[in-house]
């Protein structure tokens, strides 16, 4: 499957992987993060009908319950490409219908069981064109979603990030329309006024993204960093290449500030 997503999901020492066949059938594989000892949950079938599956993402995991979204292009051909979604309450499926739903896999976290955010495009973008990504949020387990407005512009290559601890939100979003890197900001408020706590410019001359964003406990938390690399200009003026590069940050005070960790 093109574009398929197996990133794992950890939460409260336990890890989680979603398995999906190319027939539509749907398990969720769960173990302690310390020992090698899966067990599989229930099927749960997707209707692939008439429908070619392209990508899979298991989003966030909050307590009991999971929630994962399915990307699926026609077979006939052409570049349409619809989401169904599922939820995983306490071992039972039941359907769920994924946020922003034609305008790609949404960013998505969970607080607890029933209390969601998440970011994505209300009305998605044309191809090559800025972007505007939305902060969501549910208080019934994602049934239905508050739109918070506008959380940052970005391109339409570029999908934002999301975190939560505490009462604290955490984003990874471009700072302008015509910035292609990204930076990281923090809402102590529900989202209503945010603080740049993170920003890598001017390194790597910055085409900075934040492929992942997590915390583990209610202050410490980490995000990857990284710069794609291609071509660019150096201080005289010269066009050279720009080598991949990255480094993981972490936060222990709830992403007021974060640090670049030091491998030996």
């Amino acid at each position: 499957m093109a574009r398929a997503r197996v990133q794992p999901v950890v939460e409260n020492e336990t890890v989680q992987v979603v398995s999906f066949d190319p027939s539509g059938e749907v398990r969720i594989l769960s173990s302690p993060v310390d020992v090698d000892d899966f067990t599989v949950s229930p099927v749960h079938r997707i209707d692939v009908r008439d429908k070619r599956p392209s990508g899979i993402e298991l989003l966030v995991r909050g307590g009991g319950t999971s929630w994962l979204s399915v990307a699926m292009a026609p077979k006939s051909g052409g570049d349409t490409t619809v989401f169904a979604g599922a939820r995983l309450v306490n071992g039972e499926w039941t359907s769920w219908t994924p946020l922003c739903l034609d305008s790609g896999m949404p960013s998505l976290t969970a607080a607890s069981e029933t209390e969601l955010f998440g970011i994505c495009e209300p009305v998605r973008a044309v191809r090559f064109d800025s972007a505007e990504y939305h902060l969501f949020s549910s208080s019934d387990g994602g049934l239905s979603f508050t739109d918070l407005g506008l959380v940052g512009p970005t391109g339409a290559d570029r999908q934002p990030v999301v975190a939560v601890t505490g009462s604290t939100l955490v984003v990874a979003v471009s700072e302008s329309e015509s910035e292609s890197g990204m930076i990281l900001r923090t809402s102590r408020d529900g989202g209503r006024t945010w603080t740049t706590t993170h920003d890598p410019a001017p390194a790597a001359n910055s085409d900075a993204s934040f492929p992942q964003l997590e915390f583990v406990t209610d202050t410490w938390g980490f995000a990857l960093e990284a710069h794609y690399g291609g071509r660019g200009f150096d201080e005289d003026g010269e066009l050279v290449a720009i080598p991949y590069t990255g480094r993981l940050l972490t936060t222990a005070d709830a992403g007021a500030s974060w640090a670049t960790v030091e491998f030996d």
